[in-house]
């Protein structure tokens, strides 16, 4: 199965469940935290769909499995830092997170490992996670529908 078209069609399910998960307590989210997340989400979108258009369907595959390993790897690591990390990290998790979103269906790790490197409570993680997600699927959403992806007939 083509990667585009897979991709289309999981961010039309994506994006119910995130309109779920990204209303479910919005008066926890940390505003400021996801206005600093956006922008870069929305270049790592914009980024994301012209490479996914633009590369060989073996260079996409390529990359899916780079991430996949890469994710996983630092994944078995131990992450118990009580160290808070600087906002200007933001722009790097959102441009990161818009990309893997867009390329790969997958933005949440970079906007987790940011923000629970934040200081938030429990609450206020799920929360600023969830309004990271709906606006970075949204957006992934919307870059499918003007490339055309979504509005192939099959999917």
């Amino acid at each position: 199965m083509p990667l585009q078209f897979a991709l289309a069609l999981f961010a039309l399910a994506d994006l119910s469940s995130a309109l779920r998960i990204g209303f479910e307590n919005p008066k926890h989210a940390v505003r400021a935290e996801w206005t600093r997340l956006v922008p870069m989400i929305v270049a790592g979108t914009a980024l994301g769909v012209t490479l996914l258009v633009n590369l060989p369907r073996a260079a996409g595959m390529l990359a899916l499995g780079v991430f996949v390993v890469s994710y996983a790897l630092y994944s078995l690591f131990r992450h118990e830092s009580a160290r808070v990390v600087a906002s200007g990290w933001a722009w790097l998790a959102g441009l990161a997170g818009g990309i893997t979103s867009t390329l790969f269906g997958a933005g949440g790790p970079p906007y987790a490992i940011y923000l629970s490197q934040r200081g938030l409570s429990k609450e206020q993680f799920r929360a600023t996670m969830g309004f990271a997600t709906l606006t970075s699927i949204s957006l992934r959403v919307t870059a499918f529908l003007l490339t055309g992806l979504l509005l192939e007939p099959k999917v």
